[in-house]
């Protein structure tokens, strides 16, 4: 079955506020309040990412750097180096500003945009160095099908962080819904190059191929 640009980014929005369904995921079975000590670099990298999920970033990139300490080899050191620089926050996050986005969040998370909206503005306009709630906004815009403010909103976010593998992917996702596969397509390579698990990325590349056709 083709996947078709709405669904791209529905999935979007859903992978945002779910957490990882992953084997390794379910293994850790209650999430520790913060990563002990002593555990291996995969295990590390799983509770990064529910950390990450759960809205904690600060804690998953504390999880992160020990994973790298712990890596015994440059696979999973290099994973973890690549999470840390492109799907978390470039700068420290204060506990208010992760409170604000986590509330913009749920409201996402419920389809209440319009409050969604207003608070992901507000926490971007109080803390200029987080990146995250640009994001965000950039991915409801996309639902919305506005191209212009969601590629406002993703350049944004890659003016403070260009590694951030979502905000390539949002800036594609705004071509894509003028049918511009070119520039859709660089994008998307882009978002890859900084973060090659992003699945998104992968599925729209595959989505660009078919109107090839």
């Amino acid at each position: 079955m083709k996947k078709t640009l709405a669904s791209i980014l529905i999935t979007t929005v859903l992978q945002l506020t779910s957490l990882p369904v992953s084997a390794d995921a379910e293994n850790l079975v209650i999430v520790p309040d913060n990563p002990p000590n002593g555990w291996s670099a995969e295990r590390y990298l799983t509770l990064a990412l529910t950390y990450k999920n759960m809205g904690a970033p600060e804690k998953a990139k504390t999880t992160l750097r020990l994973a790298i300490a712990a890596a015994r080899d440059n696979a999973a050191k290099n994973r973890a180096v690549t999470m840390l620089k492109s799907e978390l926050p470039r700068y420290p996050v204060s506990e208010d500003a992760n409170r604000l986005n986590n509330q913009a969040y749920t409201h996402m998370a419920q389809n209440h945009n319009s409050q969604a909206i207003l608070l992901f503005k507000q926490c971007a306009a109080k803390y200029p160095k987080f990146e995250s709630p640009l994001n965000s906004l950039s991915t409801i815009y996309l639902t919305q099908k506005q191209p212009i403010p969601a590629r406002e909103a993703a350049k944004k976010a890659l003016a403070i962080n260009p590694d951030s593998s979502n905000g390539w992917l949002n800036l594609g996702n705004s071509y894509l819904l003028e049918s511009d596969y070119k520039s859709a397509r660089t994008f998307a390579e882009k978002a890859i190059r900084c973060y090659p698990e992003n699945s998104n990325a992968v599925e729209m590349l595959k989505y660009i191929e078919t109107k090839r056709h």
